[in-house]
């Protein structure tokens, strides 16, 4: 029974951290009952229900008809993706842990804002930051700092020789999870993550686009962390 109410948890963390990505931080926030960003009627109790009230209310706002952005729905699909990941897996990785989903289901949260922003959401990048800071004092891997301080200004290194060609948010996305992984896993992180976009550089120009085409880093950044992951736990 507890490993379905920590799968649960990661639906609801969705709605509530697409929440506060999306509104203003005050006092209010944590005190006032969820409601429209539009029209501001406060929601009901099956307004509330994630990807329920989303594909029930055909993605618009109840009252005002006002279209509810697809993001607010990728949330709570990935939040649900995520749950039923962590129920059929959990018993089956060694050094894959609770935290170790906490710090994905943040990445793909991340990944969903740099696809329509083009940007790294701070406040998703603090909270990234607090459960990876956590995982590493539960972990009492203390010996990786040093290097992951060095990957730090490695990858800082790269930005300014660079000429900023990579937005600094994927640094501090690159600098922010050289703390969960070893030296070699962080430089493996940036190569994997250049050559799974690279793959998708390769499409866009396939496909007609222009060269200097912007591509949103953050999945690929994802989609690497979580090949080490895997690639650890099958290596071992």
């Amino acid at each position: 029974m507890e490993i379905y109410f920590l799968a649960v948890l990661f639906l609801l963390a969705a709605s509530f951290i697409k929440c506060l990505v999306d509104s203003q931080i005050n006092i209010e926030f944590f005190t006032r009952r969820s409601r429209c960003d539009s029209c501001q009627k406060e929601l009901g109790f099956f307004e509330l229900i994630p990807i329920y009230s989303y594909i029930k209310q055909k993605a618009r706002c109840k009252f005002c008809k006002k279209k509810i952005h697809i993001s607010v729905f990728l949330y709570e699909a990935v939040g649900l993706f995520v749950a039923i990941a962590y129920l059929l897996l959990h018993n089956s990785f060694e050094f894959i842990n609770y935290l170790d989903y906490w710090i994905i289901l943040l990445l793909l949260f991340i990944s969903i804002e740099d696809h329509y922003t083009y940007e790294i959401n701070p406040r998703l990048q603090l909270i990234l930051l607090a459960l990876v800071l956590i995982n590493l004092i539960l972990e009492w891997e203390f010996i990786s700092l040093i290097s992951s301080f060095s990957m730090i200004l490695i990858f800082n290194l790269i930005y300014y020789l660079s000429r900023e060609a990579i937005g600094y948010g994927d640094i501090k996305l690159f600098s922010i999870l050289s703390f969960s992984l070893s030296f070699i896993d962080s430089i493996y992180l940036f190569l994997y993550t250049f050559i799974l976009a690279g793959f998708y550089a390769i499409y866009l120009l396939i496909k007609g686009y222009k060269k200097n085409t912007k591509i949103a880093l953050a999945l690929y950044i994802t989609l690497a962390y979580i090949f080490i992951l895997l690639r650890g736990e099958f290596l071992w």
